[in-house]
């Protein structure tokens, strides 16, 4: 009895371990770690994730919350669950950025947000495989630019500069006048 208990188990954790779900689930930003969103004080941004599913055998279902940066930014979808097709891409995940009006040069916040990936093989089946992915970038101020003041280069005026300048133009006139009496 003991004995087909233990092959019983044995089969039972093999055909636990042969059955796979590949699947891919990517989130994509044009902001990260080394690319922050840089703003101005007041300003509003409209910016979005992008959800994709490449690379596996299964579709999938992704429920978004904010993780991070809840006075500033928030999701501007209802519903925050996307289902995402096996090759499926190009999924937006709309987020808008407001900044305070009195928000300082150099102040940053982080924002983040977590995607719960649910996914759901092809083959058929009720078997689902879960994971959680996490995403943020920086949101920062810029730092005031110092306003540079035009220059304007004055070129002196003597009867000196003039005379020269005089002599100049006189020496181009009597050039270009030998230039076409040389060739009639």
């Amino acid at each position: 009895m003991i004995k087909n208990r233990i092959i019983l188990s044995i089969v039972f954790f093999v055909l636990l371990f042969t059955v796979g779900v590949s699947a891919t689930v990517g989130v994509t930003s044009f902001y990260y770690d080394k690319n922050p969103l840089i703003v101005n004080p007041g300003e509003t941004k409209e910016i979005s994730f992008g959800l994709q599913n490449h690379g596996g055998d299964a579709d999938a279902t992704v429920k978004v919350e904010l993780a991070d940066g809840f006075n500033i930014a928030e999701f501007t979808d209802e519903n925050l669950e996307y289902f995402i097709e096996l090759d499926g891409d190009d999924v937006s995940v709309p987020l808008t950025i407001k900044i305070p009006e009195d928000a300082q040069p150099g102040q940053e916040w982080s924002v983040g947000a977590s995607f719960s990936i649910k996914y759901r093989p092809r083959s058929g089946g009720a078997l689902q495989i879960s994971s959680t992915y996490f995403k943020d970038f920086k949101v920062i101020v810029k730092s005031e630019v110092p306003t540079t003041q035009a220059t304007k280069t004055i070129i002196p005026s003597s009867p000196l500069v003039n005379l020269i300048v005089l002599i100049v133009v006189l020496v181009l006139l009597i050039l270009l006048m030998k230039a076409f009496s040389k060739k009639k």
